[in-house]
């Protein structure tokens, strides 16, 4: 197990979200994605923990964090504003912020904010075409880089799964500064090969240099 793991409870806008701090370094915030909880990035953080301070948040209303207020989910601002109130919590002045799935839209939606980000790391996660409730006219708000990891296995097949080679394609086309790679393996990329995963974060880190 990494060393110094521990779990806390940042305070957040109507509650508290509980968050894995574990190991020791650069900062890198790991976000999981619908139905999950951060246990999703447990085997990730045994990859990366021995250089990396790794902090892990159960997004609000998942796992131990406090439940969103009502019945409507919480909006993608508020999801961002939780992500900030760690990195503040944590000190960080430029994390490196990853997301796996839905996690991976709220690193993006964080990063198109302006706040504190160094780079973002998306897993099989993307803000993709000109409609739905993510467009990918983030992108051009971003200022740091991004690395976008898509899995070659489709998750499901109907409704049709939107992370295709061709579909992935046509958006390195629209957006050559995404920097784009492929695993061969199925949409739990960070449980099936967490090995692999962490050298690419390593290698993105390298062209980052988080703090």
């Amino acid at each position: 197990m990494t060393a110094g793991r521990r779990t806390v409870r940042v305070p957040v806008a109507g509650g508290y979200l509980a968050v894995t701090d574990a190991g020791s370094g650069a900062p890198l915030l790991l976000l999981h994605g619908s139905d999950s909880n951060r246990s999703m990035m447990d085997a990730l953080i045994e990859q990366l923990g021995a250089d990396w301070r790794c902090l892990a948040p159960d997004r609000r209303g998942a796992g131990e964090s406090t439940a969103p207020a009502g019945d409507e989910d919480p909006s993608w601002d508020t999801l961002a504003d939780d992500v900030l109130a760690v990195v503040r919590w944590a000190g960080a002045e430029r994390p490196l912020v990853a997301g796996w799935s839905w996690g991976a839209k709220i690193a993006i939606v964080y990063a198109a904010a302006g706040h504190p980000c160094a780079g973002v790391f998306c897993m099989d996660g993307a803000a993709l075409g000109a409609g739905g409730s993510l467009r990918e006219d983030l992108y051009d708000r971003i200022a740091c880089p991004v690395h976008m990891v898509f899995a070659a296995t489709p998750a499901w097949r109907d409704p049709p799964w939107p992370y295709t080679p061709e579909a992935v394609a046509a958006l390195s086309t629209r957006h050559p500064e995404l920097l784009i790679s492929w695993l061969p393996c199925g949409h739990d990329v960070p449980n099936l090969l967490p090995r692999e995963l962490a050298q690419l974060v390593r290698s993105f880190a390298g062209l980052v240099r988080p703090a």
